[in-house]
């Protein structure tokens, strides 16, 4: 076995700089809303960065490259902000994947893997991180370079410590140092435990091994970090997000029933916010959102059966609740204003078509039924709360399919107001407070 030694180098990468990030988000646009006021404008600064450009795949986003002899530091750290409960955060290895570090979140706790060829293992431990507030994080090496052991800090404590050691651990390693942001190099099969790779997070005034930033400054990105976050997955009117009935539990054979839970806040009272098709693509089920003249209406259709609910909004900035259900007794749709139901003449056969398999599309409709003329065409737009089918809540990074336009785990917060531009999170003022710690 060579030297694990140089699996301290991996542990180098993440501290605070004062160079920055140049960010390209031409799709978003500033938006009052019926006195409600969003923040997905761009900042004018360049010193944060989300890490949740791209749901498929592992490719990262960008990549730095440091020969091992010309590093001058062995710590790294940044804040780092999300609420989302899984995902990579930061990937670094040596010698082309010979030796490599992972520092993720599994149910919002740090998590660390390390692994060398045929070698691998995971750590675990401290404060949960998905609580939508910034969290200072430092990676560093105890020694210079021939340290073997991991430390992660959090907030200034020392929360996780890990290593792998060798014989001839104190052989230097030689070679690069490489970075990646976004994603990483390596497969997903090479972990000791399985990770669901996409995180939903936004990192800020870092430091990269004590080098500047040059390498981030082409990077082109879609998504801003948003000053204020609420909970919630938020659809920016480019994409839908899609399921498969097999991934819920079948229930109750002879009393099944569909449920669907959700909580939606629009930007507008419009588009489509589900559509439930079969295998052959035919339409069972699609909800979609109409204004006109004032009055905002909800609109189901199953089958035959079409409801339509009068929604008033009594405060804009306000999320509305939904309830949908098919069973045998017929159809209901449910809003924390109003309810409607109807009769559906074949239960058996919609149930049938489920059973079968069908596709749940939430935030618009699939690319093949785009033109059948059915109600509802266009994409959502806004924030949807959790998400229940079955009783089961929704991880938009296990979908089968998610546009890179959404927001997995989090939504720009409103509020109420009457002149102002929403804004994003600037970058630091004090460009002391973002230097190396």
């Amino acid at each position: 076995m060579q030297g694990i030694g140089a699996l301290s180098w991996l542990a180098v990468f993440l501290a605070t700089s004062s160079t920055g990030l140049l960010q390209d988000h031409g799709e978003l646009h500033s938006e009052k809303v019926k006195g409600c006021v969003r923040a997905d404008q761009p900042a004018q600064g360049p010193q944060l960065l989300n890490l949740g450009q791209r749901w498929k795949g592992t490719k990262p986003l960008a990549e730095l490259r440091v020969k091992i002899s010309e590093l001058t530091s062995v710590e790294s750290s940044f804040e780092f902000r999300t609420f989302d409960p899984e995902g990579l955060i930061i990937y670094g290895d040596v010698q082309e994947k010979a030796e490599w570090f992972i520092l993720a979140l599994r149910s919002g706790i740090p998590e660390m893997h390390i692994g060398k060829t045929g070698v691998s293992l995971t750590v675990s431990g401290g404060p949960l991180l998905n609580d939508g507030q910034w969290h200072r994080l430092l990676l560093k090496s105890t020694g210079r370079f021939l340290a073997q052991l991991v430390v992660l800090e959090v907030d200034g404590k020392v929360i996780l410590n890990a290593g792998l050691h060798s014989r001839d651990a104190q052989t230097p390693p030689t070679g690069h140092i490489r970075l990646a942001l976004g994603g990483m190099l390596i497969s997903t099969s090479e972990l000791f435990t399985e990770l669901l790779p996409p995180m939903d997070g936004c990192i800020r005034r870092w430091n990269w091994l004590n080098q500047n930033s040059s390498w981030l400054q082409d990077l082109s990105t879609s998504k801003p970090c948003f000053e204020h976050l609420s909970q919630g997955s938020y659809f920016s009117g480019a994409g839908l997000a899609s399921f498969h009935s097999q991934d819920f539990p079948p229930g109750d054979v002879e009393n099944w029933m569909l449920t669907i839970e959700m909580t939606v806040r629009p930007d507008e009272w419009k588009g489509t916010l589900l559509v439930i098709t079969s295998k052959d693509h035919r339409p069972l089920l699609t909800l979609t959102m109409h204004e006109k003249e004032g009055s905002q209406a909800l609109q189901l259709d199953v089958k035959e059966v079409s409801l339509v609910l009068s929604h008033r909004p009594v405060r804009s900035c306000l999320e509305t609740s939904l309830l949908l259900r098919v069973s045998a007794h017929g159809v209901v749709v449910r809003t924390n204003q109003s309810e409607e139901r109807g009769e559906l003449g074949d239960f058996a056969a919609w149930k049938q078509a489920w059973e079968e398999g069908t596709t749940l599309s939430f935030g618009g409709v699939p690319e093949l039924l785009e033109g059948t003329g059915f109600p509802g065409q266009d994409y959502f737009q806004g924030c949807v709360g959790k998400i229940r089918v079955q009783g089961r809540e929704l991880d938009l990074d296990s979908a089968h399919y998610k546009h890179d336009s959404i927001w997995s785990h989090s939504c720009p917060e409103w509020t109420e107001h009457s002149q102002g531009d929403s804004k994003l999170l600037q970058e630091p003022q004090n460009r002391e407070d973002a230097a190396s710690t």
